[in-house]
């Protein structure tokens, strides 16, 4: 019986290797890509300038920016350059107005992190659950053991999303309109593979950065 077990372990153990050489490669394979400066628009690690009127919209969603209508044989576009005159001409009048939209811009995209952040990390408690769950379903003396291999799991989880995982999600959130929303940085307008609306995976503004290809 003991030599099966130390059969098994040393089998989890190999699986175990194997897949920590994967990540550890992809890691530094990362690390080695060439990156260089992208000449379009300039990252915002503080995020002191993301966000500005153009983001501010009321509660129907109405945007507080009134565009200029570029086609002039648009059947409208009589009422929308009498709106754009209109803006302009208030905005002139009430320089405070505009300024204050810059604020509520930059407060929803702020918010608007910062919520996403907060129930990622509400999403985090769930391996304390997990952990709770697995280590009832095995003996006391392995309790231990089981409840550190599973926040051990975050090394690697967290080591993969960073590397890859946040391409996946918002590799390229921006190809149509930055900073509109969540995530829209500049930077990331680029896929990998395919192009929008059924490309895969960002090309850039991240740890795996493959703008130079």
């Amino acid at each position: 019986m003991k030599k099966r077990a130390d059969r098994r372990l040393l089998r989890l153990s190999g699986v175990s290797a194997g897949v920590t050489i994967v990540l550890i490669a992809g890691l530094f394979a990362g690390l080695s890509t060439p990156c260089f400066a992208d000449d379009g628009a300039k990252p915002d690690p503080s995020g002191v300038a993301t966000g500005d009127k153009t983001n501010a919209v009321d509660a129907a969603g109405n945007p507080f920016v009134v565009p200029e209508p570029p086609d002039k044989t648009d059947p409208d576009y009589a009422a929308k350059k009498k709106a754009f005159d209109d803006y302009q001409a208030l905005a002139a009048k009430e320089p405070l107005a505009l300024k204050l939209a810059d604020s509520v811009g930059h407060v929803r995209i702020a918010t608007n992190f910062a919520w996403t952040l907060n129930t990622g990390y509400l999403v985090l408690f769930m391996q304390a659950g997990f952990a709770l769950l697995t280590c009832g379903l095995v003996r006391k003396k392995n309790a231990a053991h089981l409840m550190m291999l599973n926040f051990a799991a975050y090394v690697f989880a967290f080591l993969a999303y960073y590397a890859v995982g946040y391409a996946f999600q918002f590799g390229a959130v921006a190809i149509n309109a930055a900073p509109t929303n969540l995530g829209g940085i500049p930077m990331l307008n680029k896929f990998l593979i395919g192009e929008w609306p059924v490309g895969i995976r960002g090309r850039q503004g991240f740890f795996s950065d493959w703008s130079s290809l």
